[in-house]
This record gives structure tokens, sequence and C-alpha cells, in this order.
């Protein structure tokens, strides 16, 4: 009878301890949880500010085209005798929209990641 008294006692320490180990493991989840939804949030905030930048950079773009077309115009306009200067004005064109477009496919390249991060810890929630 003693014996059996002990088992049991023993036994429920055993569960009491699991008990206390469940409600350990449940709190560090739920700090995981939490942590999990702050970077959620960061990582919309960060997505949203890249947006952002990036409509800069469209609307900058569509302005810049604006005054291509602008300087194209003039450009058909100017004497045949100035083929140098024509030159010379269009490379800088081209190397001023190849800088652009080089940092509008860096800001797309942002972008899909913190989208890519954003579905894989939307999958995990």
């Amino acid at each position: 009878m003693k014996k059996d008294t002990e088992l049991l006692k023993d036994s429920l320490q055993g569960l009491h301890q699991n008990q206390t180990d469940l409600q350990k493991n449940q709190l560090s989840m739920e700090e995981s949880q939490a942590r999990l939804a702050q970077n959620q949030i960061q990582l919309t905030e960060n997505q949203s500010r890249l947006e952002q930048s990036q409509s800069r950079l469209e609307a900058n773009q569509i302005q810049a085209n604006a005054h291509i077309f602008d300087i194209h115009t003039a450009v058909v306009r100017l004497e045949n005798d100035q083929p140098k200067d024509i030159v010379a004005l269009l490379e800088t064109f081209d190397d001023y929209f190849c800088e652009k477009d080089s940092e509008l496919a860096t800001l797309n390249h942002r972008v899909f990641r913190v989208e890519s991060k954003l579905e894989r810890m939307s999958m995990r929630a």
C-alpha cells in the first residue's frame, strides 16, 4: 500500500513537472510568435517604404522621359554642323538612363525579397 502511494506520488510529481515544462514551452512559443509578428510589421513597413521609393523613381523616370522628349525636339532643330555636341549630349543621357534603370532594377529586387519574406512568414503563422 505504501509503495502504491509512493508510485502515485512520483507519478503526480512527474505530471506536475510535465505541466510546468509545457507552460514554459507555451510562454516561449508566445514570445516567439510576438517576435514574428513584430518582424512581420517591420517587413511590411519596409516594403511600404520600398514601394514609395519605387513610385518616386518611376515618377522621376516619367519626368526624365518628358525632358528627353523636349531635348530630342531641341536636338532635331540643331544645325547639321554640330554633330559632336549632339553625340556628347546623347551619350550623357544614355549614361543617366542606364544608371536610373540600374537603380530601378535594384529597387525591384529589394521589393521582391521583402515580398518573399512576407509570404514565408505568412505561411509559418
